[in-house]
């Protein structure tokens, strides 16, 4: 009688951390918050920001509006609450650490140049994202991008981490 072994079962590790696409961003769908964590400085939280809405084909609401350069433009509504200035030590956030936005066509094609100067300034002031954000505050406004696709993904990267980023689909 020959002795067959009997495999042993080896557990599969779990991975740590939420999973990743292809991109190596996180998929997040509108209304579940991002947080960035300064894991440099204790775990402590910097941003917490929620995607409300993508709105592509916005029309824009500012009476200095320009034509899209691109063609479409994005608007995306995000609710943002900062971290005490203990936990913000060192960091600063500002509408600029919200622009690292990239739009990616259906295709997996990465646009170019999404934040134009007529992006900037299609919404009115009253509607965008506070020019500055300081720690322990929670505001709400528009980001407005300017691309060629209006369906794709979006992809969120702030600009002082690279880990990747936040992936939303619209």
């Amino acid at each position: 009688t020959t002795n067959t072994p009997t495999p042993t079962p080896t557990p599969t590790p779990t991975p740590t951390g939420p999973s990743k696409n292809a991109r190596g961003n996180i998929v997040k769908q509108v209304g579940e918050p991002a947080t960035l964590v300064n894991t440099q400085g204790g775990n402590k939280t910097l941003v917490t920001y929620i995607v409300k809405s993508i709105t592509p084909n916005f029309k824009c609401t500012s009476q200095y509006a320009q034509k899209s350069e691109n063609g479409n433009f994005i608007a995306v509504a995000l609710d943002v609450t900062t971290g005490s200035a203990e936990d913000m030590k060192a960091a600063s956030l500002s509408e600029a650490g919200f622009l690292q936005w990239k739009v990616i066509t259906p295709q997996g094609t990465t646009e170019n140049n999404v934040n134009t100067a007529p992006a900037y300034g299609c919404a009115k002031e009253s509607d965008r994202l506070p020019m500055s954000i300081g720690p322990g505050e929670h505001v709400e406004g528009l980001i407005v991008l300017d691309a060629k696709s209006s369906n794709g993904g979006l992809v969120m990267g702030y600009p002082m981490s690279n880990a990747g980023g936040w992936e939303y689909s619209f």
